[in-house]
This record gives C-alpha cells, sequence and structure tokens, in this order.
C-alpha cells in the first residue's frame, strides 16, 4: 500500500494536519486486525483513535525498535 496516498486520502476532510507516527509493515497484522486490538479506543465514526496507554505502548515500542534502541 502506499502509505503517502493513505495519508492524503485521511487528510480529506480533516482541519487538522496529519502525520505518521508509525508506518506498520503488513507482517506485524492488518490494518482490520489493528482495529481490533485497539478497538476500545476507537473514536466512533471513523479511523481515529484514542491515545490510549496501550496504543502508545505500542507506537513506543516499534520506534525504539527501529531506531535500535530495543
Amino acid at each position: 500500500a502506499n502509505v503517502l496516498k493513505r495519508l492524503s486520502e485521511l487528510q480529506t476532510g480533516n482541519p487538522h494536519r496529519l502525520r505518521f507516527l508509525l508506518v506498520v509493515a503488513e507482517s506485524e497484522g492488518t490494518e482490520a486486525q489493528m482495529h481490533e486490538r485497539f478497538g476500545d479506543l476507537r473514536i466512533p465514526g471513523g479511523e481515529w483513535f484514542r491515545p490510549g496507554d496501550m496504543l502508545i505502548a505500542f507506537i513506543e515500542q516499534r520506534v525504539l525498535r527501529v531506531c535500535g534502541v530495543v
């Protein structure tokens, strides 16, 4: 999937500038699996999630791995 195209699609109609915190490889799970995993944090009616502890920890852990810290 083209992540820049996806960002552009998500940006449409959103008044706030969006940016990536993390791009997850498909080998780590499909988008549907991520929606299920963090479903309790999902904001109704869209693609968005509240920044709950589990989601923040997930992002932080992968960023540290990419940076070679972990």
